[in-house]
């Protein structure tokens, strides 16, 4: 896949960096797919980060020493794992499947 897309398409970010990290979210503009491999099994507390990124949503975003920005992620976001990671949203906007 990242062949077909490009290296300078995708990012390769784990979903516990997304959600944690407020840097790496900027990462993702302008790319295609964000795939990142063989993940953690974490407890997430915070899917809101995660819910903005696959939720057309405007995201705020900063590189480190830099300005803050707003982009609009269009990024598919592909994770494998042996076992998905749990969250703790109770919604349904959260499904294992």
């Amino acid at each position: 896949m990242i062949e077909i897309l490009g290296h300078e398409n995708i990012a390769t970010i784990t979903l516990s960096d997304l959600i944690n990290n407020r840097f790496k979210m900027a990462e993702l503009n302008n790319k295609l797919a964000n795939i990142a491999d063989d993940i953690g099994y974490d407890r997430l507390r915070n899917a809101a980060q995660l819910k903005m990124l696959t939720g057309n949503s405007h995201i705020n975003a900063e590189k480190k020493f830099k300005d803050p920005f707003k982009f609009k992620n269009y990024a598919k976001m592909i994770f494998s794992a042996n076992e998905p990671p749990e969250f703790e949203e109770t919604s349904d906007a959260i499904k294992k499947g």
